[in-house]
């Protein structure tokens, strides 16, 4: 991330290849990698769809620890559903 908590390049770098290849985002993932300090993305898209522009944002959901515990991830899916929401679209 950069100093400004965006993804920065990588976010660019992901929308300008769905552009440049006039796909369908179908899923979007998104994994630390805490060993090796990185942060990958996944793109998933349709070719026999219409294209789309997508664009990819950091948003802070809280600490992890509060956000879930064990195999309970209510809180966190409440805390991305509202993140959406508040999303402009």
């Amino acid at each position: 991330m950069g100093p400004d908590h965006s993804l920065g390049e990588l976010a660019d770098a992901v929308s300008h290849f769905a552009h440049e290849n006039k796909v369908a985002a179908k899923s979007i993932g998104v994994e630390y990698l805490e060993s090796a300090k990185h942060l990958v993305v996944t793109l998933g898209y349709a070719e026999n769809e219409p294209a789309y522009d997508i664009e990819l944002k950091a948003v802070s959901l809280g600490k992890t620890h509060s956000l879930g515990a064990g195999s309970d991830f209510t809180a966190l899916e409440q805390a991305m559903g509202e993140a959406a929401a508040k999303a402009a679209w």
